[in-house]
């Protein structure tokens, strides 16, 4: 049976001091990227100070997504975005080696309490 893809992939933001915070919920591949690259778009247009992207809920994450977060870091001018990732996600960013470029963090407080 075929759920339609809102039900398979959910993006919510929201605001805690001068973060946004895009958490996502369910599964990340190519036919569900396009509603996590909307959600990443909206926030980065409330110009936060710290962008963070929780994928703790994300159960499946593919390529779709890994290609996501590169266009993210490549926009984040300001060296503001954080990724809370564990589990599978976690696994697919350190098997395409993106923990080498990218601020990668296994709680969202962890990633709202770094300051280089």
């Amino acid at each position: 049976m075929n759920e339609p893809r809102s039900a398979i992939l959910r993006v919510e933001r929201r605001s805690q001091g001068s973060a946004v915070i895009v958490v996502v919920d369910g599964e990340v591949d190519l036919a569900s990227a396009p509603l996590l690259k909307t959600g990443l778009a909206q926030a980065r247009q409330e110009d936060p100070d710290v962008l963070v992207v929780d994928l703790t809920a994300v159960g499946f994450f593919g390529s779709a997504g890994l290609s996501l977060l590169a266009e993210a870091s490549e926009l984040d001018q300001r060296n503001s975005l954080r990724v809370v990732a564990t589990g599978g996600p976690l696994r697919a960013i350190q098997l395409a080696a993106m923990d080498q470029i990218l601020q990668v963090f296994v709680t969202v407080e962890a990633a709202l309490g770094f300051s280089e």
